[in-house]
């Protein structure tokens, strides 16, 4: 016999119960439909004159802005200890405590800059290989060397375009001007004793430590110190410990 949802007992073929008036329902209820997958991920970045979403890569796609949410960028520190843990019963001896180790002290993290200069041979390669616009560049007779302190965990190289919003931190804007470098050509990674560097897909790539091929665009290579970075026509960028 059937029962309404009161669990009063109702005879079969009843719609409805006779003692209370609730509907009466008979047989399994119908399974929900399933879940739709969710949309796949995408980031909006939101840096100044900006406002890009795109699907959830390492970079911006428009403005070369790293984005925070990758894992590549995700926060890797220490997992903080559980402090809800129950105290210790045993309480510390004389003995103990005189073989206590000492308290740690913090580790500072390690500070770089990058040297620019022109390398005259590194250019003579570009005109001798045909780049992009060998042509019609000629080296500079005077380029006085310049230092930039990688004071931030991302730091970009390039060249500034006000009407494109792009600051630098490693700005090489400037007379003379290097015009095979793009306006957001490389980005370098200082975080710790292991810094890299990751090209952005600029125009003429980036050549780590003389080597004849460009590092793969979007992919961090790492650096020790006094490694070199050519970017442009003549651009030498040297990593040194601060």
């Amino acid at each position: 016999m059937n029962r309404c949802p009161n669990d009063h007992p109702a005879p079969p073929g009843l719609d409805y119960c006779e003692e209370c008036g609730a509907r009466i329902t008979t047989g399994d209820s119908p399974a929900p439909p399933p879940t739709p997958p969710p949309p796949p991920p995408t980031w909006t970045c939101r840096t100044s004159d900006c406002d890009t979403t795109q699907p959830h890569s390492r970079f911006c796609e428009a403005c070369g802005e790293p984005n925070p949410h990758h894992p590549d960028f995700a926060d890797t520190g220490d997992t903080p200890p559980d402090t809800t843990a129950p105290p210790d019963d045993d309480t510390p001896t004389a003995e103990t405590a005189h073989h206590a180790k000492p308290p740690t002290e913090p580790v500072t993290p390690r500070r770089w800059t990058l040297h620019a200069t022109a390398d005259n041979d590194y250019f003579r390669r570009v005109i001798a290989g045909n780049g992009p616009d060998s042509g019609g560049i000629t080296f500079p007779a005077l380029y006085p060397d310049r230092q930039f302190d990688l004071t931030k965990e991302h730091n970009f190289i390039g060249r500034r375009s006000r009407s494109r919003g792009i600051e630098p931190d490693v700005d090489l804007s400037g007379a003379p001007e290097d015009p095979g470098i793009s306006h957001a050509h490389a980005v370098i990674v200082a975080t710790g004793d292991t810094p890299a560097i990751v090209d952005l897909g600029s125009a003429n790539g980036t050549y780590v430590n003389g080597a004849a091929d460009p590092v793969p665009a979007n992919t961090p290579v790492p650096l020790t110190e006094n490694d070199t970075v050519h970017i442009g026509a003549w651009t030498r960028l040297t990593l040194r410990a601060a």
